[in-house]
């Protein structure tokens, strides 16, 4: 099921650089050249670097490319939209949906492993999603406004993709 999703690549960069998508921009610097700290938002500082960390951070624990790739993708979205359902006020997040989500996350970084030593790997997982939702809390501290204008793109984007519903967990609320 992970590996069917055809949203994830797409989404990748507006998880990753959220919400500066939702800001006005010069044009795009072209692919390869390094874009410098003064070309980037804040927000878009915090989203690389908390999320680079846990990458790097998930390699010793999840050696398998296969299952880590798609599993932080999903750790990305995942906390993005718990952070806009906290954060903004257009939107809320359906629970039971999130732990659905995270479970079918966790199941193939654990196929193979014995009980005791599946713990210790669902214990780091969490930890690390923890700290991404932190950076993107930090991300709404650093422009509410357009960390709100990015989830609501998120939303849309997730809504309209045939395979958006296997990782959205946000709701208008109501």
């Amino acid at each position: 099921m992970h590996r069917n999703l055809t949203l994830i690549p797409a989404l990748v960069a507006l998880g990753l650089a959220c919400p500066a998508i939702a800001q006005p921009a010069n044009a795009p610097a072209p692919a390869g050249k390094k874009i410098s700290r003064a070309e980037t938002t804040l927000s878009t500082r915090i989203a690389v670097a908390v999320n680079g960390h846990v990458l790097e951070d998930l390699k010793p624990v999840i050696t398998d490319e296969a299952k880590l790739g798609p599993l932080f993708l999903r750790m990305v979205l995942v906390a993005k939209q718990e952070a806009v359902g906290a954060s903004c006020a257009d939107y809320s997040v359906d629970k039971k949906r999130q732990v659905a989500v995270m479970l079918g996350s966790l199941a193939p970084a654990l196929e193979g492993l014995e009980k005791d030593k599946a713990q210790p790997v669902v214990n780091q997982i969490l930890r690390h999603y923890h700290t991404m939702l932190g950076g993107a809390l930090a991300q709404h501290a650093a422009d509410p406004d357009g960390f709100c204008a990015a989830g609501k793109d998120l939303y849309e984007r997730l809504s309209a993709d045939a395979d958006g519903d296997k990782v959205l967990i946000l709701t208008p609320a109501t």
